[in-house]
């Protein structure tokens, strides 16, 4: 009995570990992905609710959207439910290009693209990220904000919008005093 518990746990498991794997998924070790062009409205989500969401567009305008009853719901790529949209923290919010048809919301994408990065090269205002969970070459953005000079080396927490734009950017550690710990 307690063989086939633990084979069934196993299974699950591996289920669950591998679902995020889908073809669907995105790699996360190349670059970001983007929202789509075309959604009706774009914004970041700063509040879900069992049938509704509340978008706040890059104008400051907040609407208050219901779901269809049907509404397709994805999050970097992977179909999910409206829970997972919810702000991540304070500042922290997913990205999402909403459908809209007859005062409903039809079809929500949604984005979210936070990693723990290197810092590999400063170039023209610009720094190239390695993720640190991948053997990837990296991508570059632009540097975040003025006054932040990227250190080679560096680990920083990175939160990137849609369109590739560093959102947040705060230094976790240095690489050289990793190494020494």
């Amino acid at each position: 009995m307690y063989g086939r518990l633990c084979l069934v746990v196993l299974c699950l498991t591996g289920i669950i570990l591998l679902a995020p794997l889908s073809s669907a998924a995105f790699d996360w070790g190349t670059q970001p992905p983007r929202l789509p062009a075309g959604g009706n409205l774009t914004g970041e989500v700063i509040a879900v609710g069992d049938s509704e969401l509340v978008l706040k567009l890059s104008s400051g305008e907040v609407r208050q959207l219901r779901l269809s009853a049907d509404c397709q719901i994805t999050l970097n790529g992977l179909a999910v439910g409206v829970f997972a949209l919810s702000p991540v923290m304070d500042g922290h919010y997913v990205e999402a290009s909403v459908e809209c048809a007859a005062d409903l919301a039809v079809r929500v994408e949604g984005f979210y693209y936070c990693v723990e990065a290197e810092i590999g090269a400063v170039a023209d205002n610009r720094i190239l990220l390695r993720p640190l969970n991948s053997a990837g070459p990296g991508f570059w953005v632009q540097n975040p904000a003025a006054g932040l000079e990227p250190e080679l080396g560096t680990v920083y927490l990175v939160s990137l919008d849609s369109t590739g734009a560093v959102k947040h950017c705060r230094p976790l550690v240095k690489r050289q005093e990793n190494r020494a710990s």
